[in-house]
């Protein structure tokens, strides 16, 4: 809870207006606020949140991800369905989407027109990268695309030294995400605009645990936000893969309640930890956003949340940790 307090109070710089303040009451808090309480959002109409995978290749092979190793057709999102699901979303009042899933969203060549589209629509972005692909012609692209101080840029760094860094996510080079991250910042103060917040994701695992307090020594002076995640999930580690395991937490799941989960080909899962899509309930190229979001399918789900019997019932919920 701590973590989330501070993470709020360092939201505070970036109201300098009222369109800042209004921004934040209407695309921030709501998202704050259960994780201040521990209470996961209740809505039972709308989806508060996307999470919508623009591809699911990656330029990468990070030891703690899954999706390279995925059994799911591998492409990228066409403009004509991405258009109808925000189009649809926008319209029924869904506050943010969180531009990423299984893959490297940067790659996706429609990538700022997704974002342009977004805001356009006075929605919220979230959007998780690497940060290898992101160079400054890429930035430019995404600070055109009209982002402000409702959106995050969030930069997956899983070492606070080059070796581990490099030795975690296979492929990546330390210098140049750092050098594409101060890039971002550099040139969000050139231009003089207050967004998008940019922060640093640090994933704990056992390879890179010692590195946790000189990462967020590191990265607390540049980035707007450091956000240390306490223990990677199994779902997506090669934890399984030697042996160890992770303590299940035995708690209500949030996401069930604060987003829709969608694949770059239109179909819904529950779940971000479904890698391989064994738990696709439906199809936004057939159905709609609210449609799927009441069906009796995924509102059973939540009942057995609800009423904690997901250990025994649900292999995917009982295998998760987040």
């Amino acid at each position: 809870m701590f973590k989330w307090i501070r993470y709020g109070v360092d939201e505070i710089k970036f109201l300098k207006s009222f369109d800042d303040l209004k921004l934040f009451y209407d695309q921030k808090l709501p998202f704050l606020i259960p994780r201040l309480t521990g209470n996961p959002v209740r809505n039972t109409d709308v989806p508060p949140s996307l999470q919508l995978e623009p591809t699911n290749y990656c330029n990468l092979r990070c030891i703690s991800c899954s999706g390279s190793r995925s059994s799911r057709k591998r492409g990228f999102m066409d403009s004509g369905l991405f258009r109808k699901i925000i189009d649809d979303a926008a319209h029924i009042g869904v506050k943010r989407v969180h531009l990423y899933l299984h893959g490297e969203p940067v790659l996706h060549p429609g990538l700022a027109d997704m974002i342009r589209h977004i805001k356009v629509k006075n929605m919220g972005i979230t959007l998780a990268t690497n940060g290898m692909l992101l160079e400054k012609n890429k930035i430019e692209e995404i600070l055109d695309a009209g982002v402000n101080s409702s959106d995050y840029i969030i930069f997956s760094i899983l070492g606070y030294s080059k070796k581990v860094h490099e030795s975690i996510m296979k492929g990546v080079h330390h210098e140049t995400v750092v050098k594409n991250f101060n890039d971002f910042l550099a040139l969000r103060k050139k231009r003089n605009v207050n967004g998008p917040v940019i922060e640093t994701v640090f994933y704990k695992m056992p390879e890179n645990a010692h590195e946790e307090r000189p990462f967020i020594r590191k990265w607390q002076k540049v980035a707007d936000h450091v956000h240390p995640v306490a223990e990677i999930s199994k779902q997506f580690s090669e934890f399984k893969k030697n042996g160890q395991t992770v303590p299940i937490r035995n708690r209500t799941c949030k996401n069930l309640w604060e987003r829709m989960t969608i694949f770059w080909n239109g179909d819904v899962t529950r779940c971000i930890a479904d890698i391989d899509g064994k738990y696709v309930f439906g199809s936004l190229k057939e159905k709609s956003v609210k449609e799927i979001w009441n069906c009796n399918h995924l509102l059973a789900i939540k009942e057995i949340h609800r009423e904690g019997r997901y250990i025994r019932n649900l292999k995917l919920c009982s295998d998760c940790d987040w």
